[in-house]
């Protein structure tokens, strides 16, 4: 029996959704579930997204055309975003976070999803030494909790690049750093400083 998902199409029936769960279905990928989001005006008014995926199925970047109407329409209503576990890389984040309308946008939690890193650039003399694919964190500016559990990419060293990313996050309430075992006390005292 093939349980393969093959598309999300049945998706195209509720466009008045206003919250959307779609976790451990298996074989469903969180790429072909955005190339029916960028080919398709679906969502009216959706506000709430959680997405759980097998994170065997590869890195994936959301490569998409600038200024994509129906990722516009699909996603500017979003308040919470919930990709944990998700094979989303920081860069298909930067991208996917240019079509939400940020000023209700509230939550962001991007737990235990591999492609996604906080780190630096490798040479210390460029200008900015934020590593791009964490820009997405400068659009956030009414974000109220980031939740970062598990992220193996979470050291002691990436710490400073959060804290330099998050600055800017004036709305921000909490934190979730559980299940991080690569950092450490003072790096956490430290963010909460900052």
């Amino acid at each position: 029996l093939d349980d393969t998902v093959k598309d999300f199409n049945w998706i195209k029936k509720f466009c008045h959704l206003e919250d959307l769960w779609l976790e451990n279905n298996k074989n469903a990928k969180f790429e072909t579930f955005m190339e029916l989001m960028k080919r398709n005006h679906i969502f009216q008014n959706l506000k709430f997204l959680t997405f759980r995926e097998d994170i065997n199925n590869g890195r994936y970047d959301l490569a998409t055309a600038d200024n994509n109407p129906y990722l516009h329409s699909n996603f500017q209503h979003l308040k919470r975003l919930d990709l944990m576990n998700t094979c989303i890389s920081g860069s298909g984040l930067n991208i996917l976070t240019q079509y939400i309308s940020q000023d209700d946008f509230e939550k962001l939690n991007i737990g235990f999803c591999p492609y996604i890193g906080f780190s630096k650039r490798n040479h210390p003399n460029d200008l900015n030494n934020i590593n791009p694919e964490m820009g997405f964190f400068y659009r956030m500016t009414s974000l109220q909790q980031l939740i970062l559990p598990q992220m193996g990419s979470i050291t002691d060293g990436s710490v400073s690049a959060l804290m330099e990313q998050i600055e800017c996050l004036n709305s921000l309430k909490k934190v979730d750093l559980s299940l991080n075992q690569s950092i450490t006390g003072s790096s956490v005292y430290d963010l909460v400083l900052s």
